[in-house]
């Protein structure tokens, strides 16, 4: 893996997300590498403060809402192909959140997995034939699982021990995941390599920083966090 000191990285302001959507109260919206489309979550229906999901152009028109459902329905993350969308609901358990797919067209809304189990953050493989996500249990606390679809065991990637570990981004050659780790006020991003699970950590550039949702730039070089 390559040292930290030969990676470039930057901040992104989230003001920049909010500034896109600050018709309401928006989550961090997901564009498709291969459709001129963003995908994001809003409160604007009024649905007692729980969010529904959206697309959108790129300049903000064609507006159109997918989800319909009293639940919260947040986290939405493109396909690969631009084909699917993933997203965050508990609409079969109030209050255990779990990941589910549906349609580019809002159609087709099932389970990504069959167990339903506290599921959050989800982010696809490159090949889109997995989804690493963030899970929390009383042992180990917080965790980044992967697992493919359609079948096959969750892998543990990282856990926290007591205090943070999730929000995790696949590198676009699907070698290594970045994903956030520690305790607040110092919230760090590490990344591991897939095949040697070697990790690298990112300290913040001033004690007391968190830093949080990492994204990858398309040619892997460079890392975005908030």
């Amino acid at each position: 893996m390559e040292s930290i000191m030969k990676r470039p990285y930057f901040y992104l302001l989230c003001s920049i997300v909010f500034t896109l959507l600050c018709f309401s109260v928006c989550r961090v919206p997901a564009q498709a590498p291969t459709r001129p489309k963003i995908v994001f979550a809003s409160t604007r229906n009024g649905n007692h403060g729980n969010a529904e999901i959206y697309v959108m152009n790129a300049d903000g028109s064609q507006q159109i809402r997918l989800t319909h459902h009293p639940r919260d329905d947040t986290d939405p993350t493109w396909s690969p192909n631009g084909e699917h969308i993933a997203f965050v609901s508990d609409r079969d358990h109030k209050g255990l959140p779990d990941i589910y797919l549906m349609d580019a067209d809002g159609k087709n809304i099932r389970r990504a997995f069959d167990d339903l189990e506290y599921r959050t953050a989800p982010a696809w493989s490159p090949d889109g034939t997995q989804i690493a996500y963030r899970t929390y249990s009383p042992v180990p606390d917080w965790a980044v699982y992967t697992k493919t679809l359609g079948g096959g065991e969750a892998e543990r990637i990282a856990e926290s021990g007591t205090g943070l570990s999730g929000f995790p981004a696949w590198s676009p050659n699907g070698t290594e995941i970045a994903f956030v780790s520690g305790k607040s006020p110092e919230w760090h991003i590490r990344i591991i390599n897939l095949k040697t699970r070697e990790e690298d950590r990112i300290l913040p550039k001033v004690q007391g920083d968190n830093m949080l949702y990492p994204a990858w730039s398309p040619d892997g070089k460079q890392l975005a966090f908030s």
